[in-house]
């Protein structure tokens, strides 16, 4: 019988600013091999897609095909760039890369997980595959699902530019938000921004330890409920680091929190 693969050190999400205390991941991890080679087995049975990218923006669409529990290897083939400038590169140029990280989503749950020693190997008799050592943890996070939550207060906004004006700063307030995106509350006076309009960076600050930069995708606009308020938009994050996806996750564990401690002390 094999000796058990040693424990890597958990990766560090340090705070991105000096005021904001550093986030404990534990709660998000997975670390016993039974448990992620469950979750393997799964994205092979399914053929999920796995999107594998690199910190310098490379990023490939591919598949897991083949699980190797004697030699904990993993296999994957079926590639597509994400990005079309790209193109066929990527293949060849993200094994270089010293670091990959693998996004997968099986229905509500998004698995995250990193690849060190990814190899691109060629054979005469069948497509190019790339092989990688067993990820020693994987991170689970639960999707938006029922997990939107309202702001207790009037605080938390987005810093963005105005498309119509990119040189001009817009602070939007949030009126709800999820893992997976936000709503703000756009005032009449701003002009309506195009449809599907994407912003590669703007900053979030929920509160005064809950703050980091993501990039937006407009997903809806529809007048507020709220008369003359403007209008709703609905937003996707794009990019969302994890370490921010930690802070929002904390931020919307404790607000979910706070609601419900509310909710019970009425009458």
């Amino acid at each position: 019988m094999s000796s058990p693969r040693p424990t890597a050190p958990s990766p560090k999400f340090a705070p991105s600013d000096p005021a904001e205390s550093p986030i404990e991941p534990s709660e998000f991890r997975i670390q016993t091999q039974a448990e992620i080679l469950a979750y393997l087995r799964i994205l092979q049975a399914q053929a999920c897609r796995i999107d594998l990218r690199s910190p310098s923006g490379l990023g490939l669409g591919a598949r897991l095909v083949a699980v190797d529990e004697k030699a904990s290897t993993l296999a994957f083939e079926s590639f597509t760039p994400l990005l079309k400038e790209n193109g066929d590169g990527a293949l060849q140029a993200l094994p270089n890369g010293q670091e990959v990280t693998a996004v997968a989503y099986l229905d509500q749950v998004r698995l995250q997980f990193d690849l060190d020693g990814l190899m691109l190997v060629s054979g005469k008799d069948k497509d190019s595959e790339l092989r990688a050592p067993w990820p020693s943890q994987m991170y689970r996070f639960q999707r938006r699902q029922a997990f939107r939550v309202r702001p207790n207060t009037r605080t938390p906004h987005v810093k963005l530019s105005d498309p119509a004006a990119p040189d001009q700063a817009l602070r939007l307030r949030i009126l709800d938000l999820s893992l997976g995106g936000v709503a703000l509350l756009l005032p009449p006076e701003v002009a309506a921004f195009p449809p599907g309009f994407e912003w590669t960076s703007v900053q979030i600050e929920l509160d005064r330890e809950t703050r980091f930069s993501t990039g937006l995708r407009l997903q809806s606009a529809r007048p507020s409920a709220e008369a003359g308020a403007g209008s709703q938009l609905g937003l996707l994050f794009v990019n969302l680091s994890t370490d921010s996806q930690l802070r929002l996750q904390r931020f919307i564990d404790l607000t979910q929190k706070l609601a419900r401690m509310l909710s019970k002390k009425k009458p």
